[in-house]
């Protein structure tokens, strides 16, 4: 959606599935932790330019350096580590978009 200018459904529907998936609390039960979150914070940061809304991209960005099983790929994890810890730009969050689509990560 986000790639077709549905912008308010897409961040929508990235929000809902980022609370679903992203790593809960063992409660005891499967054992099991839905770590899938990661697929929804691409489509939320790259609409951060046109929400206005950069520092809330950071914190997503800040989601990606957790330690996952599967890291990012050492560049990509670079440029989200400079945004997180550093300055943040359309131009970056552009780059680290690119990045993610090369390692089909997106």
């Amino acid at each position: 959606m986000w790639r077709t200018g549905a912008n308010e459904d897409a961040k929508h529907l990235g929000l809902k599935a980022f609370e679903a998936w992203k790593t809960k609390e063992y409660d005891g039960g499967t054992g099991l932790e839905t770590e899938f979150a990661f697929l929804a914070v691409w489509p939320i940061v790259a609409l951060a330019p046109a929400d206005d809304a950069l520092q809330e991209a950071r914190g997503y960005l800040r989601y990606l350096c957790s330690p996952w099983e599967r890291a990012l790929p050492p560049d990509l994890q670079t440029i989200v580590e400079d945004m997180v810890r550093g300055e943040l730009s359309c131009e970056g969050l552009q780059q680290a978009l690119r990045l993610s689509r090369r390692h089909r990560l997106v």
